[in-house]
């Protein structure tokens, strides 16, 4: 990974370029996948916030099986300041051995989870996947570790000043059902079958998804929505839910 990569992460102007940043560090590491993942406090209570390349259909299964509760990555990081890689991970039941063999069904099969903890009690993650197995190598794994430490570190600094002081900015992007709709038919081409009907409606409540997602235009507003998990089906049934709530593995 460059210092122009990770100087690229930090100094991120919107939630598009921290996502499209995160992915480029992430390949330059030989990860093809990544998830960053933050919980933050603010005065209406703990807020989430996180942004991912990993498939749709195992964001949507991990969310609608609720497996934040019971995901053996998440349970072993957050017990722990230090690296976790995945190969090293104790499966103490069936039901973890199961969620790794489902996750590896999707290509995250091999990879290593790092946790941040704030000095205002924020706590998240940044996980690093692929389906090829890791370095048995002492000294490569820890290149691998120091590498992700910084990357995981700009990406916390680069969010936490995206979201603004109390992370006030958060709530700015949670897109209402409609602008969800628009952007995800947009997404797919489809005419929109409800009462959206009027083309004039329909940019107006795209563009307002623009605004709220700091980004330029519609395609832009397109992919940092996907990175948000804002476009799973799922998402869409209860769009006052805290986008990336559920993905933090």
């Amino acid at each position: 990974m460059t210092a122009d990569t990770l100087s690229a992460v930090t100094k991120s102007s919107n939630v598009l370029q921290l996502y499209c940043g995160l992915q480029r560090a992430a390949a330059e590491l030989h990860f093809p996948l990544v998830t960053f993942a933050l919980r933050v406090t603010t005065e209406q209570g703990p807020e989430h916030f996180s942004l991912s390349n990993y498939p749709d259909a195992w964001r949507t299964q991990y969310n609608e099986r609720n497996y934040i509760a019971t995901d053996p990555v998440l349970r072993q990081s957050l017990l722990s300041l230090s690296a976790l890689f995945w190969d090293e991970l104790p499966l103490d039941n069936q039901d973890d051995v199961s969620f790794m063999r489902e996750a590896a069904s999707h290509g995250i099969r091999h990879g290593i989870t790092l946790p941040l903890y704030g000095e205002h009690g924020e706590i998240g993650i940044l996980s690093l996947a692929r389906a090829t197995p890791l370095p048995g190598d002492i000294e490569d794994r820890e290149k691998i570790r120091v590498a992700g430490t910084g990357l995981a570190w700009a990406g916390f600094d680069a969010a936490m000043r995206l979201l603004g002081p109390d992370a006030r900015h958060l709530s700015l992007l949670h897109l209402t059902e409609q602008e969800v709709r628009c952007l995800k038919r947009a997404a797919l081409g489809e005419p929109d079958p409800t009462a959206i009907e009027r083309e004039s409606t329909r940019a107006f409540l795209i563009m307002s998804a623009v605004r709220k997602l700091g980004v330029s235009t519609r395609q832009e507003a397109r992919s940092a929505a996907g990175a948000l998990g804002l476009l799973l089906d799922s998402a869409n049934e209860d769009t006052s839910a805290p986008s990336g709530a559920h993905r933090l593995h």
